[in-house]
Order: C-alpha cells, then sequence, then structure tokens
C-alpha cells in the first residue's frame, strides 16, 4: 500500500477504509458488500460496544478493533471513514473526519435536523476531502434502468410515481434509537428518506409539500403513508411500514406508459405501454421471456442478497472509484439534506394532520406523539 504522509492514495495504493458502528446493518449489509468492492480494505472497525465490535471484527477478519472513533480520522490509520452510527451523531462525527481530512460516507438519513444538515454541507464544502451521503438504492441495478427509461421519453408527459417500503422490525431487536422519531426510528425517517430520495433521484423533480399520516404501536412510527406534490407537477405518493413482510417497489406513471420495480426480484422491472395492463398475453410473454433471461444473474447474486445488497456494494465501490480517481460523488450532502427536509415536513403534517410545505417544515423532528 502507498500512501503520503496527508493520507492521499497514491497510484496503486489499496484505499484504507475504517467503519464507526457495528450494528445490524453494519454486519449484514455493508461488510458483505466489501467482499467484492475492488482496490480497498476495511482495515478498523469501531463501537462503544467492545464485544459486539470484536465479534463482528472476528467475523470479518478485521484487525483494528476501537471504541473510540477519533482513533481512525488519522491519516496514519484511514482514507475513507464510514459514519454507520445511529443518525443523531452523524453531523459531529461526519464534520470531525473532514477536518482530519478523512474521506466520509455517511449512512442515510444525513441527519436529524436542518442545522446539523446545513453543518455537514457547510463542513464538506470547505473539505479538500470527498463527502457521500450513502444512499445506496441509487446503485440498485433495476432503478438504475428505470432511470434510464425514464430519462428516455417513453413513458411520455410524467404523472405520479409511488413507493413501497416494508421493513418488518422486531420489538427484541430493535436498539433504543429505533423505537422514537426523535432519535431517528420509525418509518417516516428510517424508511421514508429513502423513497423521498428514489422521488428526487428517478424524476428530477423537488418535493413542494406533503401530507402525512402515521400509526403508532409499541414505537413510532410503525407505518405511515406521505403524499407529496413535486416540483414538475407529478404527484408522490410512499407507502412505509415496519410491521409486514418486506417489499420493496416503486411505480412511475407517465401519459404513454408506466414502468414498475419490483427491488427484490432480479426480473423485476417491467414497462407496460398506454394500452397495456399486466394481464394481457404480450406483457406476459416478456416477463417470462425476462425471467429466464435474468435467471443466471439472479442466482449468481443471491449469496450477496440479490441486487439490494449489491447495491452496497455500488455505493461503496462508486465513492472508493471517486476518491482514487478524483471524482465527485453522485449521492451529496446537499442530497441527503433534501431528503431529511422531506421527513422533517412528513413528521410535522404527520403530527399536525395538516399539509406541510417542506420550505415551512421545522428544523427539527415533532414529537410524535
Amino acid at each position: 500500500m502507498k500512501h503520503t504522509a496527508a493520507g492521499a492514495v497514491e497510484a496503486g495504493g489499496e484505499i484504507r477504509i475504517a467503519l464507526v458502528g457495528a450494528g445490524e446493518v453494519t454486519e449484514h449489509k455493508h461488510l458483505r458488500a466489501f467482499r467484492d468492492v475492488r482496490g480497498a480494505r476495511v482495515v478498523a472497525l469501531v463501537d462503544k460496544d467492545a464485544a459486539r465490535c470484536a465479534r463482528v471484527a472476528d467475523r470479518y477478519g478485521i484487525k483494528q478493533r476501537l471504541t473510540d472513533a477519533r482513533d481512525v480520522f488519522s491519516p496514519d490509520v484511514s482514507d475513507i471513514v464510514g459514519i454507520l452510527t445511529p443518525p443523531g451523531t452523524h453531523a459531529e462525527l461526519a464534520v470531525e473526519a473532514l477536518r482530519h481530512g478523512r474521506h466520509v460516507l455517511i449512512e442515510k438519513p444525513l441527519a436529524l435536523s436542518m442545522p446539523d444538515c446545513d453543518a455537514l454541507v457547510a463542513a464538506s464544502t470547505k473539505a479538500t476531502a470527498l463527502a457521500m451521503t450513502g444512499f445506496h438504492m441509487r446503485w440498485h441495478r433495476l432503478l438504475v434502468q428505470a432511470r434510464e427509461v425514464i430519462a428516455s421519453g417513453v413513458l411520455g408527459h410524467l404523472e405520479s410515481i409511488r413507493g413501497t417500503w416494508n421493513s418488518p422490525r422486531g420489538d427484541d431487536t430493535a436498539p433504543p434509537w429505533k423505537r422514537t422519531r426523535g432519535t431517528g426510528g420509525g418509518a417516516i425517517v428510517e424508511l421514508g428518506v429513502h423513497l423521498f430520495d428514489q422521488w428526487r433521484f428517478l424524476t428530477g423533480a423537488e418535493v413542494i409539500d406533503v401530507f402525512a399520516r402515521g400509526r403508532h404501536g409499541t414505537r413510532d412510527d410503525e407505518s405511515a403513508t406521505v403524499s407529496a406534490s413535486l416540483s414538475n407537477g407529478m404527484h408522490a405518493e410512499a407507502i412505509v411500514s415496519e410491521r409486514t413482510s418486506h417489499d420493496i417497489e416503486i411505480e412511475v406513471c407517465g401519459d404513454q406508459g408506466r414502468l414498475r420495480v419490483s427491488c427484490q426480484r432480479f426480473d423485476g422491472l417491467e414497462v407496460f405501454s398506454r394500452r397495456e395492463t399486466a394481464g394481457m398475453l404480450a406483457p406476459r410473454v416478456r416477463g417470462i421471456a425476462r425471467a429466464f433471461r435474468e435467471l443466471p444473474r439472479g442466482l449468481a447474486r443471491m449469496r450477496s442478497l440479490g441486487d439490494y445488497g449489491d447495491s452496497y456494494r455500488g455505493e461503496w465501490q462508486h465513492m472508493v472509484d471517486c476518491v482514487r480517481e478524483g471524482g465527485t460523488p453522485e449521492c451529496t450532502m446537499l442530497d441527503g439534506r433534501a431528503a431529511v427536509r422531506v421527513a422533517l415536513a412528513a413528521a410535522a403534517s404527520a403530527s399536525s394532520g395538516e399539509a406541510v410545505r417542506v420550505d415551512e417544515a421545522p428544523p427539527c423532528l415533532s414529537a410524535a406523539r
């Protein structure tokens, strides 16, 4: 490995990555994805829970196990720091890492307040290092293809976008921060931000206003619906739940056709013309042909959680390539800020029962109940 005194990677050097936070997503998604990331290696893992840190590090062969994040901000330790901690801690950790010249990838949501988001935007603007928001679904193979279909104009004038994200959480396994809206838990904040970002990623439009309803149980916002108006005139809808079976689906409708992406199916991208329905012969034949065509790829990726799991590899490979080649990350602090702002408006709407303009959203998360 070749690294300069300032920690910059020289030609041929292996990029060193330190991950801060050894929770479920780090263990089962980020670290799993690194098996196939080229030109980089996880050299350090940090978690306040030393026993958990050691267990996860043992599983993936990571030598350095630390309990203080500041220990990996040195150029002698890392080139990129992944901030994978509870969202209320993101801003403080990432700003300090940037001040030390470390590149950072920050797990979504970027933060839980506009002041923290603005601090991250300001720090990334001043820094010589790169900063990226970790919306891994931007690298989901089928959503990348869907974006290309939309950009081609084949759907015509865009009318609406609908997203569903269901991810069941057990009461006995959810950490304390995932139980309350104010600490980043619940379907509106933890799941909704993915769909709020996809509205922007797929359509190029901004969110103008939202109306949301949430349902609470033993935890805040166990399920919610969010309706929105976009700057291009489209209507948007998000349905999110932490109480039903896994599903991630996005549908975009235009006046000349529609597309649907089932993100957990290897053959999950379907495009329908204006006069087609899902039950007609032609789309069903296309679907059968697509399933056989995509089957080898789908089987090969099952060990890495399919295209969903591979999207984590994609985001990290993109970050590594940007650091090595001097590129600009495609998902910036401003993108992370935009999704948080929609979440703040949605949370305020769910609490008040009224529609909320995104540019008038409160700066911090409103109480759930």
